[in-house]
């Protein structure tokens, strides 16, 4: 690789490929002997039963424990006649906020607050906006409470240049006492008059929705922006500054991307991400909703403030190594510029790794008991198959299988057993199968078949042959029934099942 301070000079546009490879999993994890692991599966067993009887209590999993709260914020909302706006207040929450939120946050958020502001300008607000930047609390990551109706009081008739205005002149910015980087309270700004750079910007934005117009701090470039006159307007809150701030000079970028039966979209931050190079030499990452997809977001130009930028592009391997690409571009203002968003193949990085008995047996799991032993290969049929040896309640596990439901369809469409064993009957009777049943979000493949590994002895096999060197669990292989494994990975993994897709679509049925 090139130095760091001669990465983007003096030969622009950079394009570079990079193999990374993953540090040997760690040998040294100790033993346990078996009477200690069957005293630890007991307390395991224990600690299942206290956490189910108490989700068992909870009528709502999104709120989950705090469900009474939300319930008491629904009558107090009925009660002043506005559960329509309760309503579209608790839509704009995520799972996070509805589960651990007090009920005097929520009163604050319901009532109009809105001092300064007419009617008829909030009206004119487009729907989205006035739910996610005006009546939702949510400005960062700021733990939420209760400003509106205090900071509509101090603030009554400011607009917002006005505001930015004051927040130059009385905030006084200290960058060395919060090395931590704690998200201050709006209120606690407000009160001390000093804060951070961004507990400055969640200030002003908290500021803005209080007297009832739309802000945000711009969750792509990080830019501290209200809404006024049908567009989104920049403001400066540096005293150094002077307002109101001058429009940025942008243009635009097309990336160019062809989808494949193995990859049909890709996925910002899992395949690509994209950097802006400051004037300090610094990277910053622009941050797009987590579920954005060339399909949904890159497919069209994309509007972007001139400068140079920093295309990154990612594939990880079965075997756990990841190969990236780096482009560099520039954005001109009023220019479209197409970038390709090139991922590399792997066609080739498919191999026979070791080998695993097809003949092996395990215990089927019937509905009311243990069925009689079975061999791998009675089950799967001739031809390619995958196995996973996991442990009940355990987050590797329940991680992996979350991925694996995520490309529940590319599971299916390749019509292989998908096969689930649990290391003994005992940690079979401790899994929560709802969670992962028919109907939910994380519903596993239709070709799921669940099972008990017998004595340990198919993990073990897998350990001996693919040279595991860990007793880390989950493990999961794609082989075949002439006993040939082409896929291992073990222990916590990102990405599992799309890693188990790719290799699907190269290796067919």
């Amino acid at each position: 690789l090139m130095p760091a301070d001669s990465l983007f000079c003096p030969t622009l546009p950079l394009s570079m490929d990079l193999d990374i490879t993953p540090p040997a999993v760690s040998r040294s994890l100790p033993e346990v002997t078996a009477a200690e692991r069957a005293a630890n599966d007991l307390r395991l067993a224990r600690e299942d039963s206290l956490r189910q009887a108490y989700e068992a209590t909870m009528p709502d999993q999104r709120s989950r424990g705090n469900h009474a709260v939300i319930a008491a914020f629904g009558d107090s909302a009925a009660a002043i006649g506005h559960q329509q706006r309760a309503q579209q207040l608790l839509a704009t929450l995520p799972d996070k906020d509805l589960q651990d939120i007090t009920i005097d946050v929520l009163m604050d958020n319901l009532r109009p607050n809105m001092a300064g502001a007419s009617a008829a300008s909030i009206e004119a607000v487009p729907t989205d906006i006035y739910l996610q930047y005006l009546l939702s609390p949510r400005i960062e990551r700021e733990r939420l409470t209760a400003y509106k109706a205090p900071l509509s009081r101090a603030f009554a008739g400011f607009d917002a240049e006005r505001l930015a205005a004051w927040v130059r002149d009385s905030i006084a910015i200290i960058s060395d006492q919060n090395p931590q980087q704690l998200r201050m309270q709006p209120l606690g700004v407000y009160r001390s008059r000093t804060a951070d750079e961004l507990g400055r910007d969640i200030f002003y934005a908290s500021a803005c929705r209080a007297v009832g117009i739309p802000a945000r701090i711009n969750e792509i470039n990080g830019k501290v922006q209200y809404y006024g006159d049908g567009s989104w307007h920049d403001v400066t809150l540096r005293d150094s500054e002077q307002a109101p701030v001058q429009p940025t000079a942008t243009g635009t970028l097309q990336l160019a991307y062809t989808p494949s039966p193995r990859l049909p979209d890709a996925a910002y931050y899992s395949h690509f991400t994209i950097s802006r190079l400051g004037t300090d030499g610094q990277l910053q990452l622009l941050t797009y909703p987590e579920d954005a997809t060339y399909a949904n977001t890159f497919s069209h130009a994309t509007t972007l403030d001139t400068g140079t930028y920093l295309l990154t592009t990612g594939i990880r391997l079965a075997d756990g190594s990841v190969r990236a690409k780096i482009t560099s571009f520039e954005i001109h203002e009023g220019v479209t510029t197409t970038v390709a968003l090139d991922l590399r193949t792997a066609d080739d990085a498919v191999a026979v790794i070791g080998s695993l008995n097809a003949e092996d047996l395990y215990k089927p799991l019937a509905d009311s008991e243990l069925s009689v032993p079975t061999s791998l290969l009675a089950t799967c049929g001739r031809g390619y198959y995958a196995l996973g040896i996991i442990a009940p309640n355990h987050e590797p596990t329940n991680h992996a299988l979350r991925d694996i439901a995520r490309t529940r369809q590319e599971f299916e469409t390749w019509g292989r057993k998908l096969v689930l064993l649990f290391e003994d009957e005992q940690a079979a009777t401790r899994f929560n199968y709802s969670e992962f049943a028919d109907g939910t979000a994380t519903a596993l493949p239709a070709t799921t078949v669940w099972g008990c590994d017998i004595d340990g002895t198919i993990a073990a096999e897998l350990r001996q042959q693919l040279h595991l060197g860990s007793g880390a669990l989950p493990i999961f292989v794609i082989a075949d029934s002439f006993n040939r494994v082409v896929f291992v990975q073990q222990g916590y993994t990102i990405g599992l099942g799309e890693q188990m897709a790719k290799v699907m679509a190269v290796i067919g049925r």
